[in-house]
């Protein structure tokens, strides 16, 4: 009993470090397509990717204390919509799009604008 009684206190604080951890918000960066940005690249890093997410935004939000999470501008809408209603917050970064990004750009907008109505509520902001 003595050893359980010593444990709680431990349990407790893990606890407690663990529900301090999760109150950091999480933001979805819809992504942007790497055509768009490196189509004249012959970078092998890029090579198989169809998206991007500028580490300057990751780090800049990472450093106010959220987690972030790419929400794949070419990526099933179901994979989307369950991003969208685990995240508090979007982020349409800056940089030339193509028409299919726009189209699912304008799809997130209206889900979350519904989500919002629903009364969960999530900003958006749009970085240019």
């Amino acid at each position: 009993m003595k050893l359980l009684g010593s444990l709680i206190p431990l349990a407790l604080g893990a606890l407690s470090e663990l529900e301090e951890r999760n109150q950091r918000p999480i933001i979805g960066i819809v992504s942007n397509g790497i055509q768009d940005h490196f189509e004249n690249e012959e970078n092998a890093r890029i090579q198989g990717y169809t998206s991007y997410v500028s580490r300057n935004y990751v780090q800049t939000f990472e450093a106010a204390g959220a987690r972030v999470v790419p929400i794949v501008y070419n990526a099933d809408w179901e994979t989307t919509k369950e991003l969208l209603e685990k995240v508090n917050g979007i982020v349409y970064i800056g940089g030339g799009t193509n028409w299919e990004h726009f189209a699912k750009s304008r799809r997130i907008y209206e889900y979350v604008k519904n989500l919002n109505y629903q009364g969960h509520y999530v900003p958006i902001i749009g970085i240019c």
